[in-house]
């Protein structure tokens, strides 16, 4: 997927994001032992994009609406 405006990607993960909070929120731990969180688990929902998906912030109905599209990578909690 081209990234556009605000898209980020992470490099640990290879997950779209909408956005760079969206991005921080789906990394923990101490700026040495950062890992990735399944977005999903933290709240997060699928934005149709041109090209593909982003993870962000959304109403259920946005969740509803794209769960019935298919998922992206479904490896998590990967370290840095």
């Amino acid at each position: 997927m081209k990234l556009k405006g605000n898209m980020c990607q992470c490099a640990a993960c290879d997950q779209v994001f909408t956005g760079l909070t969206a991005f921080d929120e789906h990394r923990t731990g101490d700026y040495d032992n950062r890992v990735c969180i399944d977005p999903e688990s933290i709240g997060m929902v699928k934005h149709y994009r041109t090209g593909g998906y982003a993870w962000g912030r959304g109403s259920d109905e946005n969740k509803e609406r794209y769960s019935n599209k298919p998922t992206a990578n479904p490896a998590f909690i990967r370290g840095a």
